[in-house]
């Protein structure tokens, strides 16, 4: 086994999953408990095949965001372009 999935349901106590994901840890397996990392590690596995390029990240000049002041939050605000 290279990789486990278990998500638990929202305010579920299950005996059973808490024993997967020990288990899978304790045994070095990657265990995801979210469904928003198991479909990120999803797009990049599909997006594998395509050619990528390394970047420092340092170098990257973006908007910077009004509410966290960091660059690429999500936000549609930006207020201003990082400098350099």
């Amino acid at each position: 086994i290279d990789l486990v999935i278990d998500i638990p349901r929202q305010g579920e106590n299950s005996h059973d999953g808490f024993l997967i994901r020990r288990v899978s840890i304790e045994t070095g397996v990657t265990c995801l408990t979210s469904l928003d990392t198991a479909n990120a590690l999803l797009t990049s596995l599909e997006d594998a095949g395509k050619k990528m390029s390394l970047i420092d990240i340092a170098a990257v000049k973006g908007p910077v965001c009004s509410k966290k002041r960091q660059v690429g939050c999500g936000h549609a605000d930006p207020v201003s372009p990082v400098s350099g």
